[in-house]
């Protein structure tokens, strides 16, 4: 039990570290649905932060909706989120099925999704014939980073004029000193192309050997999607294909029907599914004005703005947590930011911010 005094001087902290763009009275009310980004909101260096998972788990006990819709594939979503949080769970007494009833998974930007018992995985079938998907544009945009089949692992000895870096998953490979020692036609890299991701594509941010992603090569991801869009644009795909740039990689998504398939879509889908499932005659608007979006990232701010079909959005409040390079540039996408992290970012940032908003979080819609 924290004493009052304490509890002042948490308080005080925390206004001093997060800022409130509108004002408290900007923050929804009453809260029972989350957007969260997963990788440097929730994870720091692929593992769960164990404060944010219980509040998570609690509140989804008490019926509260998660949805965790991430760039990442569905094996680490799998593998290094989902199945923490249910041995989390079980470590805290409670009932996993039904916390997992109250959790939506959502790997490659909602183009796949799993069952949440089951992991039974489900693809968004329409982009089964888009370029990016069944065409040679996916080889020749991989073509622009480091890739696995180019590097040589690392075992034990490291040779001369190399060093170790590690991809996304914490694999660790060598990495010459001399940059004129890469291939020549590697244009970008300070990144590595997931070959584990299933629809989209993605280009994740180098590791160095501490699976730390160093400022250097962060200040990076907004410059080299530029040069991928200028790429896109020369060769005519750029009304097929988005860009997204988060805080740990570069996501790059179909576009299907003159519909970026981001964050913004996944979100409308879920708001939309929530509806359909509703035993009330609850609103879209009225589902948003109870949603909160989280994110560290340029494309989670898209949590803000859920699209439904091609030409309407809503409007969610909007929590950023990360670095300040990576605030969004368009004042349509931050409009709906409520509450703004200053001087860190990260796992730490996000429990501030839960600790502001958890006597917010009510269940209404069943």
């Amino acid at each position: 039990m924290v004493s009052p005094e304490l509890q002042r001087s948490i308080d005080i902290d925390q206004e001093k570290r997060l800022e409130f763009p509108k004002g408290k009275e900007a923050l929804p009310a009453e809260i029972e649905i989350i957007f969260w980004d997963v990788d440097g909101t929730i994870t720091e260096k692929d593992k769960v932060d164990p404060e944010i998972a219980k509040i998570i788990l609690h509140s989804a006990d008490n019926g509260i909706q998660h949805n965790f819709v991430t760039g990442r594939d569905r094996f680490w979503l799998v593998k290094n989120f989902k199945k923490i949080l249910v041995d989390i769970a079980k470590g805290e007494g409670l009932d996993v099925q039904k916390i997992l009833s109250k959790m939506g998974f959502y790997p490659e930007l909602g183009l796949v999704s799993f069952d949440p018992i089951s992991e039974e995985p489900k693809i968004f079938q329409e982009v089964s014939n888009h370029p990016l998907v069944s065409g040679t544009l996916r080889e020749r945009l991989a073509g622009f980073f480091l890739q696995a089949k180019d590097l040589q692992k690392f075992e034990e000895e490291i040779p001369p004029r190399h060093y170790v870096i590690k991809d996304a998953n914490g694999v660790a490979y060598l990495f010459p000193m001399i940059i004129q020692d890469l291939d020549t036609r590697i244009k970008l890299p300070d990144f590595i192309w997931s070959e584990t991701k299933e629809l989209i594509g993605t280009a994740e941010v180098v590791r160095d050997s501490e699976n730390r992603i160093t400022e250097q090569r962060r200040d990076k991801i907004i410059l080299a999607a530029n040069i991928l869009k200028g790429w896109l644009e020369y060769l005519g795909h750029d009304k097929e294909i988005s860009l997204s740039p988060v805080s740990t990689a570069i996501n790059i998504a179909p576009i299907l029907d003159g519909i970026p398939l981001d964050k913004d879509w996944a979100a409308g889908r879920i708001l939309q599914d929530i509806q359909a499932k509703s035993e009330s005659s609850v609103t879209l608007e009225e589902l948003a004005q109870r949603s909160i979006g989280i994110g560290d990232g340029y494309a989670d701010f898209l949590f803000s703005r859920p699209r439904i079909g091609k030409d309407r959005y809503l409007d969610v409040a909007f929590i950023y947590i990360g670095p300040p390079h990576q605030f969004h540039d368009d004042k349509d996408k931050t409009n709906n930011t409520v509450i703004q992290s200053l001087n860190y970012s990260g796992p730490k940032a996000t429990l501030d911010a839960l600790q502001v908003l958890k006597d917010r979080f009510v269940q209404k819609v069943e």
